[in-house]
């Protein structure tokens, strides 16, 4: 019995071993076709060795690339506790800005979760900061965007809307 237990077990391992080589091949794979891509596409530029390593930069063309992969995949991490403090986000984006800025800035505080308290204000219960200065780095806000910090629930409203993620947090 034993020695088919231990055939059967080598089996099952041999399976997963060669699984895991072929996932790790196609993943190296998909690396160097997003390498080449990138290099084709003028996103990156060869500038050089240093070390015995071959240096790549990325171009104003990839650094546009990487900063909208980096806002389309922006999120707000919860912590493991929650420090109690709301995290008020207050913006006045002047008129000469365009309107689709303003709706843009709005929609991904609706998608990183944030709580609409007023037109201009909005609501988060964990730190955002980072993130909110990233948004404002990308949109080019920086004036025109606040945050400010405060153990002062905003209202009822927003400790409703925000429950189910406090419980997991608290």
């Amino acid at each position: 019995v034993r020695g088919v237990a231990n055939e059967a077990w080598s089996i099952v391992w041999s399976g997963v071993s060669a699984r895991r080589k072929r996932e790790k091949k196609q993943r190296y794979q998909q690396i160097w076709l997003n390498f080449h891509r990138l290099k084709k596409e003028h996103a990156i530029v060869y500038k050089g060795e240093e070390n015995g390593a071959m240096i790549y930069e990325l171009t104003p063309h990839g650094k546009k690339r990487v900063y909208k992969f980096l806002f389309e995949t922006l999120e707000i991490t919860p912590p493991k506790h929650w420090d109690g403090l709301w995290h008020l986000i207050m913006f006045d984006i002047p008129i000469e800005k365009k309107k689709s800025i303003r709706d843009s800035f709005r929609r991904k505080l609706k998608e990183l979760g944030c709580y609409q308290f007023q037109r201009s204000v909005w609501v988060h219960p964990f730190p955002c900061e980072a993130e909110i200065q990233f948004l404002k780095d990308y949109h080019q806000l920086d004036s025109c965007v606040t945050v400010v910090r405060t153990k002062d629930v905003p209202s009822g409203r927003v400790l409703y809307y925000f429950k189910e993620m406090l419980k997991q947090s608290v």
